[in-house]
């Protein structure tokens, strides 16, 4: 059903092109940044991770959610090897202690500057 038309106006229906093209892009990307994380010694995880708390002081768990776009059980085994490996630190809430706060160390923060150097996208 590729390129019918669409709404009967005579133009053609571009979505299934326009998908397939995203789509490798996603794919040649995914794979480009993969290469790039690998030399930090890092899940592409555990990097958003550390890029979303860079730029973000003191994140709750349920923010990172949306950042990984993964399930709370992952993220939460992502956190804890972060954690472990001193990347990051994990705090209670004080005014709710259900919440976790996530914090970016030092060595976290040192991890992303060297990433910053390797994951910098250059447009010609």
């Amino acid at each position: 059903m590729e390129n019918e038309d669409c709404c009967d106006t005579g133009e053609k229906n571009l979505f299934p092109d326009i998908f397939e093209i995203i789509g490798k892009i996603g794919k040649r990307l995914e794979k480009f940044q993969k290469g790039k994380v690998s030399k930090l010694n890092i899940s592409t995880a555990h990097y958003l991770i550390l890029r979303h708390l860079q730029k973000n002081e003191n994140v709750q768990v349920k923010d990172l959610l949306s950042v990984c776009q993964c399930e709370k059980s992952t993220l939460s085994g992502n956190l804890k090897t972060l954690e472990k490996d001193g990347y990051i630190t994990r705090e209670l809430k004080p005014n709710d202690k259900r919440s976790w706060i996530v914090s970016i160390t030092e060595k976290g923060a040192n991890l992303q500057t060297e990433e910053t150097s390797i994951m910098e996208l250059k447009i010609s």
